[in-house]
């Protein structure tokens, strides 16, 4: 701000774009935006967060709660702030994107981007006065958290590792084949950046055979589109040099195509070219090669109250870099060179893994449409819910909160509590298993020894009995012997 009150401080001929990165403008009286965007998306703003038709990776980590929300002044005062109640089983994105729209200085909108035929919608708020600022400063629903408000990472790591780098990667693992896999790059305001985006509608005229409309077709000549009088179409982007651009055409029915292009070329300053393709969908291509556009549709309306326009539509503006595997030649590090060639991507091997990062202006990218098999089979993917957020700790995250997700399979308790109560339930009747066996075991020892002392029978007893009697024999024997004896000698004498 200016040191002496009543002065104005402005910024003018920015060509670094520093101005823009740091987000300050340079006309004195637009203020720039200070606002936040979520990095987690869902795939229905209109379903309720708390339930898995939403796409929102986390929505079982989702509960009733409460979001606080303030608007700050420039001395970092806080204006006003305001609650919002969380109820996973109806609040929607929209609903939330409402209830932020409620709040005064916040405004919010959905911002959708489409990858690969589906559309994800991601929030996207910020203040509106000058020199405000709107935070959220606490949240008792755990919804921020899911949707990925909170600063995360930039780098992406494969789980899996080759010994060798330069090795073949149909010897690493012989599911991958030859194809290749689409590279999106995101900046920060969620523009997708490649060296050409294309309307993903296309369009035809209706005429015999229905052939695709061409720079010089009239647009009431388009099939399904119905027009009076004039309409606007607004749109936006981001040049080469990252600069963000906006423009307003305004046609009839008679005019054509070559209107629209004329403008995007004018409001980019001539570093694009806008044409028409074969297929009659608009494409955007970057005149500086290595320096990627991005280009978005942000409205088609009636240029007054008298006008009305219906059924013109572009589609989605997408655009993605091929990287082209062969399973037979290509080993990680070539991988690594062909996505380290591509602008906005830093890629290196390390430790037998291939490893990404963002830089520059790409400050997120999406790795999709993998026909080579190569990415699952190095565990190499960007979050199915945040698709459009950086590598980070949130599957990790994800993994440790599975403990503490309830199923109704459970009896609506959570793993560990199931946990903790099978332990608890088997520990009790294997106690008393035991104390059972013990028991038995006791009175067993107990009735044992009454048998034995009745009818048991004692060696050392029999041993004696059976000493004595030997003895009684001995003496027996020696009896009969002496008598015998007696009994010759009286003979003798006698004779």
């Amino acid at each position: 701000q200016a040191a002496n009150s009543g002065e104005v401080l402005s910024f003018s001929d920015d060509q670094t774009n520093l101005l823009g990165v740091l987000r300050i403008t340079e006309d004195p009286d637009v203020w720039p935006s200070y606002g936040v965007e979520s990095r987690n998306a869902v795939t229905d703003p209109t379903v309720a967060l708390g339930t898995v038709a939403s796409g929102l990776e986390g929505y079982g980590l989702v509960h009733s709660g409460t979001i606080q929300v303030n608007v700050y002044n420039s001395a970092g005062g806080v204006i006003h702030g305001s609650p919002i109640t969380i109820d996973p089983a109806t609040t929607t994105l929209t609903d939330l994107k409402n209830a932020l729209d409620g709040i005064s200085g916040v405004t919010a909108s959905i911002v959708p981007t489409t990858i690969g035929g589906v559309t994800y919608y991601r929030l996207a708020v910020e203040a509106t006065a000058p020199g405000t600022t709107v935070a959220f400063t606490s949240d008792s629903s755990g919804l921020l958290a899911q949707l990925g408000l909170g600063k995360v990472g930039e780098t992406q790591q494969a789980a899996y590792k080759m010994e060798r780098a330069d090795t073949a990667l149909h010897k690493f693992q012989k599911d991958i084949h030859d194809g290749g896999f689409d590279v999106y790059l995101l900046d920060d305001d969620g523009y997708l950046l490649a060296d050409s985006v294309t309307g993903t509608k296309a369009n035809t005229q209706n005429v015999a055979g229905h052939p695709p409309i061409t720079s010089t077709t009239q647009w009431q000549d388009i099939d399904g589109v119905s027009i009076t009088g004039q309409f606007d179409i607004r749109f936006s982007g981001k040049d080469p040099t990252g600069k963000l651009i906006s423009g307003t055409y305004t046609g009839s029915g008679t005019d054509t195509v070559q209107g629209l292009l004329t403008a995007i070329e004018t409001a980019f300053g001539s570093t694009v070219t806008a044409t028409v393709n074969p297929n009659g969908q608009i494409v955007v291509t970057s005149n500086t090669a290595g320096q990627p556009v991005a280009f978005r549709i942000d409205e088609i309306r009636p240029h007054d109250g008298s006008s009305s326009i219906t059924g013109l539509d572009f589609g989605n503006f997408n655009g993605a870099y091929r990287v082209e595997v062969s399973s037979l030649y290509d080993g990680l590090k070539d991988v690594a060179s062909r996505l380290d060639g591509l602008p906005g991507i830093k890629a290196w091997t390390q430790d037998g893994r291939l490893e990404m990062e963002a830089e520059g202006r790409v400050s997120r990218f999406v790795l999709a449409d993998d026909t080579s098999g190569v990415l699952e089979a190095m565990d190499l993917f960007t979050p199915k819910g945040g698709l459009h957020a950086p590598a980070n700790n949130l599957n990790a995250l994800a993994m440790r909160d599975v403990s503490r997700l309830t199923s109704p399979d459970l009896d609506n308790s959570t793993i560990d509590q199931a946990y903790s109560s099978l332990v608890g339930t088997v520990g009790i009747h294997s106690r008393s298993v035991k104390l059972d066996h013990d028991f038995s075991q006791s009175l067993v020892n107990q009735l044992q020894a009454k048998r034995d002392s009745v009818s048991s029978v004692s060696l050392d007893e029999e041993m004696a009995n059976l000493i004595k009697f030997q003895h009684s024999y001995a003496a027996a024997a020696k009896l009969l012997k002496v008598a015998d004896e007696l009994f010759v000698t009286l003979l003798q004498t006698k004779q």
